[in-house]
């Protein structure tokens, strides 16, 4: 095909997960055969729940995922918007508390969250590129990328794009060399409330289904998919000292987020010696790339050496995604 992102994407990836797929369906009582209760679906499929309260234009929301646009008429530039995460690891972390997960998952659903990708490729098997970051939505109910200086936006938040191979309808990348932020707003869209900064980021795993207009599916439960895809990436502990979580309720850092035992504990990862972090490191980052230790090892870095020892966690997630119109491809453009 930062700082405040990063505290938000944890919270999505606790509540929900982070595979890619869109086969099946959960529908509640209300629902009848093809249709949701926001309206009709584009198929006869099984019965359907979209969200009808807290989304923009909910008569807009459409199939097994909800999507808003149909990707069956561009079927080699699939476009779409991530609509559920669900972090996996760290096993154990705060990051995916269901707290946090909440919080992130509600921005996705008021689309005050929007990490966008579009596949680039063709219709069968072979390569592709992903190109994927921050975008916005737009008045008319459209998306797009980053403008980066050219609309205000900042540079980093800029889209990246990753080298990848389309398999039937599974969907791998490659790792990105560099890193990818995406912020997350408060409700009126102009407060960054959580910035994510992910390095090495790459999907493991990505099924598309129902016209490569889903991945995954939105079952009854509000905030709620069944994923289809995996993706992983790497967060920096000194970028996570230095991350804020600033949302109602709670005002923390990212790595209190991912590395302590109480949201509350602001100052936890600079008055707690990493070696007695709850959920220490386990990878190291350099010039070169990140490295993750081999579980119950030290071979690549020791999490109690600070400065000198493990300075990153792999973060795994789940996901769903559904189709949208994207407007535009790279910042500036």
């Amino acid at each position: 095909m930062g700082r405040n992102l990063l505290g938000m994407w944890m919270a999505a990836l606790a509540l929900c997960g982070l595979a890619l797929g869109c086969d099946g369906g959960d529908g509640g009582a209300d629902a009848g055969p093809g249709e949701t209760d926001a309206g009709p679906v584009a198929d006869s499929g099984p019965r359907r729940v979209c969200p009808t309260t807290n989304v923009p234009a909910p008569e807009e929301l459409m199939g097994a995922c909800c999507w808003r646009h149909s990707n069956a008429e561009q079927l080699a530039t699939p476009e779409l918007r991530l609509a559920y995460l669900q972090i996996t690891a760290p096993e154990g972390s705060t990051l995916t508390s269901v707290t946090l997960t909440s919080v992130l998952n509600t921005a996705m659903q008021q689309e005050t969250f929007n990490w966008l990708v579009r596949g680039e490729g063709s219709e069968g098997d072979g390569p592709a590129t992903l190109v994927t970051g921050f975008g916005r939505r737009q008045a008319d109910g459209t998306y797009a990328f980053s403008g980066g200086a050219a609309d205000g936006d900042p540079d980093t938040w800029c889209p990246v794009t990753l080298d990848g191979t389309v398999t039937g309808e599974n969907l791998t990348t490659s790792a990105l060399e560099g890193s990818v932020t995406v912020p997350i707003f408060d409700e009126e869209g102009e407060n960054v409330q959580l910035e994510l900064t992910l390095r090495q980021v790459e999907i493991t795993s990505a099924v598309l289904s129902e016209d490569r207009s889903c991945v995954g599916v939105k079952v009854a439960r509000p905030f709620t998919y069944t994923p289809a895809g995996t993706l992983q990436g790497f967060i920096e502990v000194a970028g996570a000292i230095g991350g804020e979580i600033v949302v109602p309720g709670i005002e923390t850092t990212v790595c209190t987020a991912i590395a302590g035992e109480d949201l509350g504990d602001a100052d936890y990862c600079e008055t707690t010696p990493q070696g007695e972090w709850a959920t220490p490191p386990d990878s190291i980052c350099n010039a070169t790339g990140c490295t993750q230790n081999t579980p119950g090892t030290t071979d690549a870095c020791d999490p109690a050496d600070g400065t000198a020892g493990c300075n990153a966690w792999r973060i795994v997630a789940n996901f769903a995604a559904a189709g949208v119109d994207i407007t535009n491809s790279a910042c500036g453009s």
